[in-house]
């Protein structure tokens, strides 16, 4: 069979294996197509070619006083940005610079961050939005970054309104990273046995809840007495406030049965500390080894909590344990734990009458025969 090739085709395949494909030409935003198998998949990839490339209004590197650039620029260099992790930091800007230059419409050859901000709309916004409604995150991505510039636009008087405030995020099937089941933790652990790097890294990010960020730099010199007390780099830029976890006696017979670097825990096979992406990328294919391609290292921060919430924790106990500082995310943990719970407590009352049970052969009427007893003789 004769293979076709489609110039500017870009494959993009997720943790679950969905390829997703797009038209990728120099100087366009990406254009997200139909599965190559999909019968509209040719005519997508047609209106992407001839649709041609960008040629932006206004010179590079000039911005246009007003403009959408003009405030993110302004957003971008303000005291606010700066106290910002990073990671944030990276984050924001990879949104804002997409939506920058997405075109005013489908036929036009503006782009939207040369438009006067103040004519931002709220069906401006959705408009944005929905150029990424087939994947929700992304899309809820571009309305978060948004509101949040507009909200700081409003605090400093540069806009009278916040047009994404009222704007709802899309609602996506998915609870987003997969929650590990004690299925799959047992089967990470049997495949990295004691004394493994990868079981190290596993029990720290189980046993203490944190991120892969913190996991790349905690280390022994921030355990005290059965404690250890560390930042979070997710709220460094925000705040200064360690938090102070124990270390369980589970936690502290890995940790002693592991190489450990001076300074962190995870070290590279240099003997050298991990950068925050590098123990991602790392991380991942332990998990891969395990035959848990569908788990993340943030899917076990999500099954310390599960596991907290049906226990017992209450929403303080939970955001004292992952640091949140809202009742939001500790609330669906504990909503989710309080639904099992009186669920599983509450079953027992769907009983239904003989009329319906003995067609189900739970019960034979009178005879004292019960579950398929009468169907067994």
């Amino acid at each position: 069979m004769i293979e076709i090739k489609f110039k500017y085709l870009y494959v993009n395949t997720s943790r679950h294996g969905t390829k997703r494909y797009y038209y990728r030409q120099p100087g366009r935003p990406l254009v997200r197509l139909p599965d190559i198998a999909d019968p509209a998949f040719h005519d997508a990839y047609h209106r992407a070619a001839v649709a041609g490339p960008i040629k932006p209004k206004t010179s590079a590197g000039k911005i246009t006083p007003g403009s959408f650039r003009d405030l993110w620029v302004k957003y971008k260099t303000s005291p606010d940005f700066a106290a910002l992790a990073e990671s944030t930091k990276a984050q924001k800007t990879r949104v804002m610079e997409s939506i920058l230059l997405e075109r005013i419409g489908p036929t036009s050859t503006a782009l939207i961050g040369e438009g006067p901000a103040s004519q931002i709309s709220p069906k401006v916004v959705r408009y944005i939005r929905d150029l990424k409604a087939n994947a929700p995150e992304a899309a809820n991505h571009r309305l978060k970054t948004m509101r949040n510039l507009f909200a700081w636009a409003c605090e400093n008087d540069v806009m009278d309104t916040n047009p994404a405030r009222d704007v709802k995020p899309i609602s996506a099937a998915t609870d987003g990273h997969h929650t590990w089941t004690e299925e799959e933790v047992g089967q990470y652990l049997k495949t990295h046995q004691p004394g493994t790097k990868a079981r190290l890294a596993m029990c720290l990010l189980l046993f203490l809840g944190i991120r892969i960020s913190d996991l790349a730099l905690i280390g022994p010199d921030m355990v005290r007495d059965g404690e250890i007390s560390f930042v979070p780099y997710k709220t460094r830029g925000k705040k200064k406030t360690a938090m102070v976890l124990p270390v369980l006696p589970a936690l502290q017979m890995v940790i002693d049965q592991s190489e450990i670097g001076d300074k962190t825990f995870m070290v590279t096979e240099y003997g050298k500390p991990f950068s925050i992406k590098g123990l991602g990328q790392w991380f991942r294919k332990r998990c891969d080894e395990a035959g848990l391609t569908h788990c993340s290292a943030h899917g076990l921060r999500k099954a310390g909590a599960t596991i907290a919430a049906e226990n017992g924790a209450t929403e303080e106990q939970l955001k004292a344990i992952f640091g949140w500082e809202n009742a939001k995310e500790a609330n669906l943990y504990t909503r989710k734990a309080r639904q099992k719970l009186i669920a599983s407590g509450a079953m027992s009352l769907l009983s239904f009458g003989d009329s319906v049970n003995i067609h189900i052969g739970k019960v034979t009427p009178n005879s004292g025969c019960t579950e398929n007893d009468e169907f067994n003789k």
